[in-house]
């Protein structure tokens, strides 16, 4: 019990620094748009005299121009590409409760997710996933407690759009059957077994076949999951 609220309060930071880490991506390739040629200019015409000049010449000019000529021959070469992809994350399940004195004690948990999919252009792709979400605590009206387990899977279309040479948008709608299990003691009944979901997300190229992304994800009224995790393509 006690490594199990440990695994939680980890999952729980690694979903806090998500935030952060979409900042520090967005800020490292706003920085690297905003050197202009003219400050270019410069610096190449002050290198003779001045190693600072030299060095920011050679690290900001030749090594972003390098780095953006990379990122979009890696952007073209994503068409008709597969590609695999993990995710850890925290989920928030909320079970209907309909009898009268039942409530949802404890109703976030740990999750991974496993996906698939095909790169049909530079904007657009179909993915396929599994995902495991962990459980949510349930008190029975006559003073049982137990879990409902949460697993689902599922497709959906994925819009990517681009906002500079490694970071891009992620927009994502799909369909996703869901299984349910409740421990004994819980008298629980799955109503919908299946229903269409909505995505947003970031993702950032690392090189032309690694990337890592995050992504929140809307399931009905019982199920939201936010998650952090890598694609490669082959």
């Amino acid at each position: 019990m006690v490594e199990e609220k440990k695994m939680k309060q980890l999952y729980k930071t690694l979903m806090l620094s998500l935030p952060v880490l979409s900042v520090l991506l967005v800020s490292h390739s706003v920085s690297a748009a905003n050197i202009t040629t003219e400050q270019c200019n410069q610096w190449k015409q002050q290198a003779l005299k001045s190693n600072y000049a030299k060095n920011k010449y050679n690290k900001q000019c030749i090594g972003s121009v390098k780095n953006a000529s990379e990122a979009k021959i890696d952007q073209k070469a994503t068409t008709g590409r597969f590609y695999v992809g993990a995710s850890l994350g925290q989920s928030k399940l909320t079970p209907r409760v309909t009898v009268i004195g039942a409530s949802v004690d404890d109703n976030t948990d740990a999750s991974y997710k496993l996906n698939i999919g095909y790169n049909i252009n530079p904007k657009f792709a179909i993915e396929g996933f599994y995902a495991n979400l962990g459980s949510a605590t349930v008190h029975a009206s006559s003073g049982v407690k137990g879990n409902v387990d949460y697993k689902l899977y599922g497709i959906s279309g994925v819009y990517m759009q681009p906002f500079n040479n490694r970071l891009k948008g992620l927009a994502k709608a799909g369909y996703a059957k869901v299984e349910n299990n409740a421990s004994q003691g819980i008298n629980y009944k799955q109503i919908e077994k299946g229903d269409w979901f909505l995505g947003l997300g970031l993702e950032y190229a690392l090189t032309s076949k690694l990337s890592i992304k995050g992504e929140y994800e809307y399931f009905d009224k019982d199920i939201d999951l936010l998650s952090i995790g890598f694609s490669w393509r082959f």
